[in-house]
């Protein structure tokens, strides 16, 4: 009988501390955007998007506003409802955690689509781009967005005209409606990367190449500027803008397992 009840004992011991871990079991799904003027399969982060899914993970890759074949065709604002969609996507399919994770610009709305929604997973930023809250970019932006601001004023925001872009290091005039290259190229707009970062409630990754301009900004551009978090990281790799994704998949899919 004393037998027996120290069995039982130690049976409920073991079903006590399993029962945590089986409640926390959850299937994330994640969310990858490509970076601007990216065209399908979407290179830069279709090696990235067969790793997390080989690893576990369920993987929406949507074609976003600023690919190459759509250049900007809809807002910043209308793009984290596209977002919404691939959520919906992802928990269709079974998933009960998301984590939004994005390359570039695709990096910036991850932020962006963090400080919009609570309940997330986590927020993953590889090389983010499309640095509109930068001294570089506004001198680059400020003629253009004059420029945009007096033809929105004018009623003419629906017009589309040639405004300043830079990708890849290059700057150059691109053709877009005047009211979605203002609420794009904004500093004080919605896709100014250190105002967004401030509203996150979810865990922050941030990973930039040691060979991406992007470096020269460091941790206190918007990283720093994140609620804190006992999992946020920032993570340098040996890679330039284009191969950040690939050089740090391993250590992005150790991060998310360790959330």
């Amino acid at each position: 009988m004393r037998r027996t009840i120290l069995t039982l004992i130690a049976l409920a011991v073991l079903a006590f501390a399993a029962g945590p871990r089986a409640a926390a079991a959850e299937t994330v799904g994640v969310v990858v955007m490509h970076g601007k003027d990216a065209k399908p399969p979407y290179p830069t982060v279709s090696g990235f998007v067969r790793s997390l899914a080989a690893a576990g993970f369920l993987v929406d890759d949507p074609e976003m506003p600023w690919s190459a074949r759509r250049g900007y065709d809809v807002d910043y604002d209308r793009a984290m409802s596209e977002i919404d969609a691939s959520v919906a996507r992802l928990k269709a399919r079974g998933a009960t955690a998301i984590v939004i994770c994005g390359h570039s610009l695709g990096g910036n709305a991850a932020l962006g689509y963090g400080a919009r929604h609570k309940g997330l997973k986590a927020v993953v930023a590889l090389a983010p781009g499309h640095s509109v809250d930068t001294p570089s970019m506004q001198a680059i932006t400020a003629e253009s967005l004059a420029k945009a601001k007096a033809m929105v004023a004018a009623g003419r925001g629906e017009e589309s005209d040639s405004f300043a872009d830079r990708n890849h290091g290059v700057t150059f005039q691109r053709q877009v409606r005047a009211r979605i290259y203002l609420n794009y190229f904004d500093p004080e707009g919605p896709a100014a990367m250190a105002r967004n970062a401030a509203k996150l409630s979810a865990p922050l990754l941030t990973v930039v190449g040691e060979r991406d301009p992007l470096s020269k900004f460091g941790p206190d551009y918007f990283f720093t500027k994140a609620p804190a978090n006992p999992h946020n990281r920032y993570l340098s790799v040996a890679a330039d803008h284009m191969g950040t994704p690939t050089a740090a998949v391993d250590q992005v899919i150790e991060w998310l397992k360790g959330l």
